[in-house]
Parts: structure tokens; C-alpha cells; sequence
């Protein structure tokens, strides 16, 4: 099906002195200008830059048979016109996922604004005529590209029905695309691409943001508008693949819990191909809510699976096996690197005593956990009329303590804290808060005091009352620990067998981090912290270690975000572990 519509400048925009001027001279002017602008050494002057023909290598898109091809092709791609492919689709059933393929010849791809759209009626009011312009075909107010005769303007259209695959190409010397998909999950964007794009790429924008969760049924559409004048082509392929029928599939799980693990990286790894640059993974995707990913269009042959979420070690399995017309089902248990334990006070409430007669001290045996903290939450409930009278901290069994709540005395701040919970992660400062204080809070001090000592032993929430008249009970609290796993060495038995720096965990992390160190035999070690320009940040250690395995934690509380290197040395013997530290 073939759908035309020139685009006609309007009237009252066509200077006077023109149409009265020969009309064999304007083509003249016109054909010798054209020549001009696409002349090889000096490239048209509209957005956009020449790109150097740089070398990639693009992740192939298998066709599969659940393609839909438009009918009626070719079709002519005309200077200032717009041409239509229709695809219409039967079936009714929710949308997923859709790639767009295109195959089209012409002498100058970045004349074209390529877009999908379907199920509304075609309208060239999206085109501007005033002032002779024609404006931008996108779907964000804020991207601003160039239009026709120099002027640059910001244009917004309904979203709803059209996605911009490709406006104005970087690169004025591109001929042809052929055999071209546009892929939201792509490793490659297009305009990082090489002519003749064989193969799939990400488009400008989303197409599954717009269209997934919808009925398939119904047209949908390619629009091809040529928005410059001396080149001519046509469009040769318009094909849509939706919900591609899946390769792989399975679960992501926690290896100790069993339950689900969402947002984690899976990877599709060709181990035939060398490449230190990543060309060798030729999938990626993230699993849902419920741990479950889907690969599709994948090759008939054998690979390597990797999975990768936060607090958990990679997860690899190879020999992954996948043949035409059958879909692989590999699930993927990771091994955390943290463990979560909640202690709570269950006791009788304590009453909290009133006007400075003391304080009410609630202490927690915590028992039972063999690994020193990474992180510490406290959650608290308190019955009483007038918060603001209290002041709250929490001491460790070393003694050390921490205010968490402290607020000016005498201000109406409300009553209790229910399910109150101190989390130096948290948005909002305890300080912004009202009672009755729920959900999530800075504390006053920084609970990272007690990271890297140890968890057992007799923890101590103490609550003082200052003022008169008003009094309360401290009803209960719990404290939430996050420790690292133990990890083989720690299990073992014996000493270790070699010099070793062991891979820091949990790595990304955010405040702290865990460092294992084997020592084969009494020596002096040093093990520092340096930054990515080598600068010495912090030393961790400098004299001797007994033979055995040693842990070291760093927090990274004086530094910013970034890449940092971990180097242990001996006399004669040194290694180095990358460590990346996300605030």
C-alpha cells in the first residue's frame, strides 16, 4: 500500500519577485546550489557533524518467522514528501516488544526523518508551514534539531502513536540502509553505526515506551519524509517483528533464599569471538519483579550465560545450547554477598522517665552473627505526647554511641514515632520530620560510626526526657544489620596456600567495603588506597601479619565518587583489586 503526500509551502511564504522570475533560470540556480552543498569537500552546513567511518562491530538481528512485511513495495522517497508503508496486523494480543526492520535505497540518508506510528489518522499538521519552516517530527519538547532554510525550532506532537527512529543522521556521506532493525534492546545506537547498518540498532527513542501494552491489532505505519531537495531513493523492506519468540528464558534467584532476584544483568556471551572490547556479549537484558528475563532472536548455537545484580557474586554457567524453533530454559542462582538480620527488642515497654530523672536504657543481646557490619538500620517505636521533650541514641556493646534524635526542646513537634526507622540512606532528615514520626530518617549522627565492628554482643537504646509534664514508654526496636556472607577461606581450614588480595565485595558499594587478605607466612604487608590518578587516598595497614586470612574494611566517607585501586605488597610480592565507590 502506497500513501504520498507532498508537503506544499505555503502561499503567502513564496517571495513575489520569485514567481515572477523565469522559471528555466530558478531550476538553474537551483540544480548548480544543490551540486554545491553536496560536494565531498565541503559537507552541507545543517545540524549535525561528518563522522570518521569508525570500526564496530554490530550485534547481528536473526529474522525469525513471526514477521510482518508490508505489501506494495517499493516505493519512491520524493523531495519534500512523505511516504507511507502499511503493515495491517489480524491478531488481537498484547504487545511486548517491537523491532522495526528497514531496508531503503538513497543517495542521502540524512535528508530522512524515519518514525512508526499507527492506529491514528495520518495528520501533516505535524509539519509547520508559517515562515516557511517545517518543524521538527519528535516527541520531547527539549531536543531541538535543525529545520528546513536554517531555522531551529522545539516542536511537540502526541506521543502516543509515533516514535522518531532517526532524524537528521550525523554524518552527511551515508548511502543506503539495508537490512536495518531498530531494536531497543541493541547493544549499538544507530548514529554509531556503519552504512549499510546490517543488523540491529537502538532507534532515537523507545519504541517498547510506547507501544508495549497495547493491542497488536490494527495498521501501523512507517513514515519516510525526504526534507531536502536533490536527492531521491525508495523504500525497498518495511517489516515489524512483536513479541519475538523467545530463545532463552528463565529465573534469576537468590542461591541461600530461593527468592527472585529483580533488575539483574543478563548477559548472552559467543565465547568464539575474542574481543577484549565486550563485542563478544551479544545480548543483555534485565530481569522483572519476579526474576524472570527473556532472550530473543538469538542464533542456533552454544554460549556462555553470565547474570549480575548488586550484593551478589556473578553467576556463570556455559554450554547454553540454542536451536531454531525451541526455546532454552536456563535459570541462574547467584550467591549473595551480604546477609540481612533483623534483631528486635520483645520485652516489656519501658517507661521513660519524666524532667531529667534519669533515662530509659533498653538493652538487645544480639547473638549469632559472625561477620563485623557493613550497614545498620534502627527502627523505633515510642509513645509519647511531646517529642520533642526526648533525646535519643543507640550505644554499641563497645561503648560507642550515637545520637539519632535530638530536636529543639519546648517546639510542638507532635507525638510517637511508629515504625520510625534511622537510615543514614534515607531522604529526609529526622530534624524535618513531625510526629508521629513514620517511615524513613537521617539521624542526627551518622550510624556508619558502627560499620566495620563488630554485631554480637549487648546493644543500648537510651531515651532521656528533659521536660515536665509530658511522659512516655519506649515500646520496642529492632535493629537491622547488613554483614557480609562468610566466604570459602573463612569456612576453610588450614592456612592459605598463596599471597592473595581477595575481590573486594560488595563492589560497587556506597560507604563501605570488605577486603580479604591471605598472608602465607608471618611478613610485613602494607595494603593502600589509591585513586585513579594513583594518589595515595588511605593506608589500611603497614607492619606485620601473622600467617592466616585477614579482613580489612575501608569507609569511604572523605572521598567522592569514583574508581580506586586496593594494592597489598610485601617485600617481594604485589596485587591490586579495582573497587568502584557510588554515593
Amino acid at each position: 500500500m502506497i500513501i504520498t503526500r507532498p508537503i506544499q509551502p505555503a502561499e503567502s511564504t513564496i517571495p513575489l519577485i520569485l514567481r515572477k522570475t523565469n522559471v528555466a533560470f530558478i531550476l538553474l540556480v537551483l540544480v548548480f546550489g544543490f551540486a554545491l552543498a553536496k560536494t565531498s569537500v565541503e559537507p552541507r552546513k545543517h545540524a549535525g557533524r561528518t563522522l570518521p567511518r569508525q570500526q564496530h562491530v554490530r550485534t547481528p538481528h536473526v529474522s525469525l518467522d513471526s514477521l510482518y512485511t508490508a505489501t506494495g513495495l517499493p516505493m519512491p522517497i520524493q523531495d519534500f514528501d512523505t511516504t507511507v508503508a502499511v503493515i495491517e496486523i489480524p491478531e488481537s494480543y498484547n504487545v511486548e516488544d517491537v523491532d522495526v526492520g528497514v531496508t531503503l535505497e538513497h543517495t542521502w540518508v540524512r535528508d530522512l526523518a524515519i518514525w512508526l506510528e499507527r492506529d491514528s489518522t495520518y495528520d501533516d499538521s505535524v509539519f509547520d508551514h508559517q515562515d516557511s519552516t517545517i518543524q521538527s517530527i519528535d516527541t520531547v519538547t527539549h531536543d531541538t534539531t535543525y529545520q528546513y532554510f536554517n531555522v531551529y525550532r522545539d516542536t511537540t506532537i502526541d506521543s502516543v502513536a509515533r516514535v522518531l527512529l532517526l532524524d537528521l543522521f550525523p554524518a552527511d556521506n551515508i548511502v543506503n540502509m539495508t537490512g536495518t532493525w531498530f531494536d531497543d534492546q541493541a547493544l549499538t545506537s544507530i548514529y554509531d553505526g556503519l552504512p549499510p547498518f546490517t543488523g540491529g540498532f537502538q532507534p532515537l527513542r523507545n519504541i517498547d515506551t510506547v507501544f508495549a501494552g497495547h493491542d497488536a491489532q490494527g495498521q501501523w505505519r512507517l513514515v519516510v519524509y525526504d526534507r531536502f531537495a536533490g536527492d531521491v531513493g525508495q523504500l525497498l523492506d518495511f517489516s515489524l517483528e512483536i513479541n519475538g519468540a523467545p530463545a532463552i528464558t528463565g529465573t534469576v534467584s537468590n542461591s541461600v533464599t530461593a527468592s527472585p532476584i529483580a533488575n539483574a544483568t543478563v548477559f548472552l556471551i559467543d565465547t568464539s569471538i575474542v574481543d577484549t572490547t565486550g563485542a563478544d556479549t551479544i545480548g543483555r537484558t534485565t530481569t522483572n519483579a519476579d526474576g524472570e528475563y527473556v532472550l530473543s532472536r538469538i542464533a542456533d548455537g552454544t554460549y556462555r550465560m553470565a547474570a549480575r545484580a548488586t550484593n551478589y557474586l556473578d553467576a556463570i554457567v556455559d554450554g547454553v545450547t540454542v536451536m531454531e524453533g525451541q526455546t532454552t530454559t536456563q535459570n541462574l542462582q547467584m550467591v549473595p554477598t551480604l546477609t540481612f538480620t533483623d534483631v528486635t527488642y520483645f520485652g516489656r515497654a519501658v517507661t521513660i522517665p519524666d524532667a531529667a530523672a534519669g533515662r530509659a536504657e533498653v538493652d538487645l543481646e544480639v547473638t549469632g552473627i559472625d561477620s563485623t557490619i557493613l550497614d545498620l538500620d534502627v527502627t523505633v517505636n515510642i509513645t509519647h505526647t511531646f517529642m520533642s521533650d526526648l533525646i535519643i541514641s543507640l550505644a554499641h556493646p563497645n561503648g560507642d554511641t550515637i545520637t539519632l534524635y535530638n530536636p529543639p526542646g519546648g517546639v510542638e513537634l507532635g507525638a510517637d514515632m511508629v515504625n520510625c526507622r534511622f537510615d543514614d540512606q534515607a531522604a529526609t532528615p529526622i530534624g524535618s520530620g513531625m510526629g508521629p514520626y513514620t517511615g524513613s530518617f537521617v539521624p542526627e549522627q551518622p550510624l556508619s560510626t558502627f560499620n566495620g565492628l563488630a554485631a554480637n554482643g549487648t546493644w543500648s537504646l537510651h531515651v532521656e526526657d528533659f521536660l515536665e509534664l509530658d511522659s512516655g514508654q519506649v515500646n520496642n526496636y529492632t535493629l537491622h544489620f547488613q554483614t557480609p556472607l562468610l566466604d570459602a577461606d573463612d569456612r576453610g581450614i588450614g592456612l592459605p596456600q598463596a599471597f592473595k588480595l581477595h575481590p573486594a565485595y560488595p563492589n560497587p558499594f556506597n560507604s563501605t567495603v570488605n577486603l580479604s587478605l591471605d598472608v602465607l607466612r608471618e611478613q610485613t604487608v602494607t595494603l593502600e588506597v589509591f585513586d585513579i590518578t594513583g594518589r595515595l587516598v588511605e593506608t589500611l595497614h603497614s607492619g606485620k601479619l601473622t600467617a592466616g586470612s585477614h579482613k580489612f574494611f575501608w569507609t569511604a566517607n572523605r572521598v567522592s565518587s569514583g574508581m580506586y585501586f586496593v594494592r597489598a605488597r610485601t617485600t617481594d610480592l604485589k596485587q591490586t583489586v579495582k573497587i568502584v565507590l557510588l554515593k
